[in-house]
């Protein structure tokens, strides 16, 4: 699984666990996909409430909203402002943050759910 290489190089991504999570339910292993799902809550939390990992998690975020969100239409995304480096840098932050808060947590905790329920049935 091409997904499971990149673990190592993205692990605070919340997008890359949930990626993991959609593949792992696919391939009909609901407990790996309640487990990376789970993982992203976590993160989102670390995010939400600046929590041990905020910093990395924090950082992955950034990323994952400024170059692995480029195929969301426009009227989803907000735009980060050009501004100066270090105002800009910031605003990557606040944006990423109200990202987080605003499009994943409450999904996430969806899909949390959804998998764990799904652990249950296959395993009666």
């Amino acid at each position: 699984m091409n997904l499971q290489n990149r673990t190592p190089d993205r692990p605070y991504s919340i997008i890359h666990r949930l990626q993991l999570g959609k593949a792992y339910a696919s391939l009909g292993y609901p407990d790996l996909a309640a487990g990376d799902a789970y993982k992203a809550l976590l993160l989102i939390t670390e995010i939400v409430e600046e929590g041990e990992y905020y910093n990395q998690a924090l950082e992955a975020a950034v990323i994952d909203f400024t170059k692995h969100l480029p195929h969301l239409p426009p009227d989803q995304v907000n735009p980060i402002p050009k501004l100066p480096s270090e105002k800009a840098h910031e605003s990557e932050k606040e944006t990423a943050v109200n990202w987080v808060k605003t499009s994943l947590l409450e999904p996430t905790c969806v899909l949390v759910r959804f998998y764990s329920l799904e652990v249950k049935l296959t395993s009666m």
